[in-house]
């Protein structure tokens, strides 16, 4: 049982490493602008941190951090995004948008355990269905990338 416990958190270390590599590689960075005007950017090499509790939006990478309610921010990117296939993550309704109509989207527990399956509608669009899920940290999966959020 412990083997195979080890070979699933094994295997979600290594969907993060390929991800975050071929991020590294066009120096992507995130990128949140509120509807004040305040930007503020994060390179992905810096590995940011996101927590979305309680409608508060926080991210902390590096020496920045920025705090704001989520119906404040006005756009959440990833620059460059094609290296993603995500073009915004719209954190009201856990929203992907700027995938392929089709394009798989999966979630997996931090143990690497599949708990829900998402394609691309036609609108380019996923909405993210996590609300009868357990509080606690996922990895969601694109054919281009992973990325761990907290819920």
């Amino acid at each position: 049982m412990k083997k195979i416990l080890l070979i699933r958190a094994l295997a979600v270390v290594a969907m993060l490493l390929l991800g975050v590599s071929a991020v590294r590689a066009a120096e992507a960075r995130m990128i949140i602008t509120t509807k004040s005007g305040v930007v503020a950017e994060f390179p992905i090499a810096e590995t940011p941190v996101i927590t979305y509790q309680n409608n508060l939006l926080e991210v902390k990478g590096g020496d920045r951090e920025i705090s704001v309610q989520a119906d404040e921010v006005s756009s959440f990117d990833f620059v460059p995004s094609e290296t993603s296939g995500v073009d915004e993550i719209n954190v009201e309704g856990s929203k992907l948008s700027g995938l392929q109509p089709g394009t798989p989207v999966d979630v997996y527990t931090i143990e690497g355990q599949h708990v829900a399956s998402f394609k691309a509608d036609d609108n380019q669009t996923v909405k993210l269905e996590i609300s009868d899920l357990a509080p606690g940290y996922y990895i969601v999966r694109t054919p281009n990338n992973s990325f761990k959020i907290k819920k």
